[in-house]
């Protein structure tokens, strides 16, 4: 196994850690990405 998909079950893991919910499939895991993104993208002050 290569260091990102190591990388990438780890945050899988913790993601289903933290949510308490299964990830099942790809499309679940990006979803759950995609919504990470968008919580750093709302708390990340915005440089100008």
């Amino acid at each position: 196994m290569n260091k990102y998909q190591e990388a990438l079950d780890g945050l899988k893991e913790n993601i289903e850690n933290i949510t308490g919910t299964r990830i099942e499939t790809d499309e679940d895991f990006y979803g759950w990405i995609d919504t990470l993104q968008e919580l750093v993208d709302k708390e990340t002050p915005k440089k100008y």
